[in-house]
């Protein structure tokens, strides 16, 4: 079958022996409905109360197309975190003509937002020692992009839906 859909995932972590792993999937592309088949045996599209280890989800689209995608939720025992942990909050999201990127922890550095097809949109290097910045969203079009944040911590990646 044709690979016509572009399926993303973004994973949260697992935190000591407890089952509080996540994966948050975002499909775009193709014709909906979708239909999504995880490894788990669920078929919805996002999964919570994961143990950490490696998912797989098949997703279909009503005219046929396939596409499968991998997601690790890994684990973090205190002494080595992934960076998938570093907490991100997009505050609103989805959101229209700004952002605010708010981190938990660490030193914001650098957000970077991608379009789905990986197109760098929007760079920016908030000032200072600081845990948020704004994003100025007006240039980009209604869709959804990926948002890179470095931190002193590491990098983590969320999903930003932008609408009118």
């Amino acid at each position: 079958m044709a690979q016509c859909l572009n399926i993303f995932v973004d994973s949260e972590a697992s935190f000591g022996t407890n089952d509080d792993g996540s994966i948050d999937l975002t499909i775009n592309g193709g014709l909906p409905p979708y239909q999504i088949v995880w490894s788990t045996g669920d078929s919805t599209e996002d999964l919570t109360g994961l143990a950490p280890g490696i998912y797989t989800a098949t997703v279909s689209d009503a005219s046929g197309c396939l596409s499968e995608i991998t997601a690790e939720v890994q684990f973090v025992n205190g002494l080595f975190a992934p960076t998938t942990a570093v907490p991100v909050y997009l505050l609103p999201n989805p959101a229209t003509e700004t952002c605010e990127v708010k981190i938990g922890q660490g030193r914001l550095l650098e957000v970077v937002v991608f379009d789905l097809h990986g197109r760098e949109c929007l760079r920016a290097y908030p000032e200072g020692n600081t845990t948020s910045g704004k994003l100025d969203l007006e240039q980009l079009n209604p869709g959804v992009y990926l948002v890179q944040v470095e931190t002193n911590l590491g990098f983590a990646t969320k999903r930003l839906v932008v609408h009118r």
